[in-house]
């Protein structure tokens, strides 16, 4: 299974986009989004995980971790 960050670079390849366009989408700085996707934490009030997701058409699928 992806990671959060390898998962939207995937979903970025797939939209022929890359980080400084989706950085522009969402209206944020490409630090920022950086930042953000340096951290796995996808779960946080102050983080742009939650807008990368649905900008991309990706969602948070929780499984045990067994499965993974």
């Amino acid at each position: 299974m992806d990671t959060p960050t390898r998962a939207v670079e995937k979903a970025l390849a797939a939209a022929g986009m890359n980080r400084a366009e989706l950085s522009r989408k969402l209206n944020v700085t490409p630090q920022a989004l950086s930042r953000t996707l340096r951290v796995e934490q996808v779960v946080s009030q102050r983080s742009l995980w939650p807008e990368i997701l649905k900008e991309l058409g990706l969602k948070v699928v929780l499984v045990p971790e067994s499965e993974s």
